[in-house]
Order: structure tokens, then sequence, then C-alpha cells
């Protein structure tokens, strides 16, 4: 899988074995850390969610966006059935991370083999944004979208029981 990603992205690509994430660093020195962790609220297997950490802060770049496609396309092409994606909360900047991501898609190229669904949901007084991708061509495609859609109703009318 690491070969595969590393004849696609333009950053060079390690895997550590051990926290199973990948890993790259940009020229302008940025580390970024991106992983799947197995999405347990969707009840089919194969479905992960995504997570992209950023070890230092710099500008983005078309490189960076370019690595992570190729770590997402080679995920997918390895039988993974839909990533999962929610924004990180940790400094309050989930909504220009979702921007970020759905300006991301709306450039991919192939956007149009996709469902992309995005959703922003408010538990605990906090605003969190979710997205998934699923390839339409995929057999469970109609059953895994009416599942997220599903899921953030769960999460939208859990919050709204505890007020």
């Amino acid at each position: 899988m690491i070969n595969e990603i590393n004849l696609r992205a333009p950053y060079e690509v390690t895997f550590a074995r051990q926290s199973g994430t990948f890993r790259f660093t940009t020229r302008q020195g940025r580390q970024y850390t991106v992983g799947f962790v197995e999405e347990t609220m969707l009840p089919y297997a194969g479905i992960y969610q995504f997570f992209i950490r950023a070890e230092n802060h710099t500008q983005n770049d078309d490189d960076m966006f370019a690595t992570v496609v190729s770590i997402l396309e080679v995920y997918f092409e390895a039988g993974a059935l839909a990533p999962t994606y929610i924004c990180d909360i940790r400094d309050n900047r989930q909504a220009a991370r979702s921007r970020l991501f759905n300006r991301w898609f709306a450039r991919y190229p192939f956007n149009h083999i996709y469902s992309f669904l995005n959703k922003s949901i408010i538990v605990e007084e906090t605003e969190y944004f979710i997205a998934a991708l699923v390839r339409k061509d995929e057999p469970l495609h109609v059953r895994v979208v009416s599942e997220f859609i599903s899921m953030i109703k769960i999460l939208e009318s859990e919050d709204k029981s505890d007020l």
C-alpha cells in the first residue's frame, strides 16, 4: 500500500507501524499524520473515520492536498467501503477545516464518482462538522448513505433530548 501511495503522492509518505498512520512533511516543513480508525456507529465493515493532524502550523499547499488524496485513493482501492471525516475540535478551528475539506473535494478531478455528504451538528454546545465519501458504484452505496443520514439524525436527537 505505501509503495502505491508513493507512486502517486508528490511528498514521500511513510507508514508508522506502531500507530498505523501515514506521515509526510511538506516543503515548508509542516508535518502531517493521516490515519483511519474503524467507524463504530455505522453497521458495515470497511467504514473508517479518516483524520489529518498537522504537527506544526504553516500554510497548506497543493502538494499536501494531492498527497492526502493519494492516501485516500489507495485506501479505497484496498477495499475500504467509505471514509467518514469529523473535523478536529481541539482548537475551535473545525469550521475552517470543514471549508478546506469541501474545497478539496470540489477540486478533486474524480469527485463525480463519489457521493459526498457533509453536515454540521451541535452536540453538547459544540459544533461538529462531519462528512462521508461513498463511491457511487459501491454495491452498498444506498444503504451506507442511508445509515450515515440516520447516524446524523440520532446524534442530533440525542443532543436535543439532553436539553
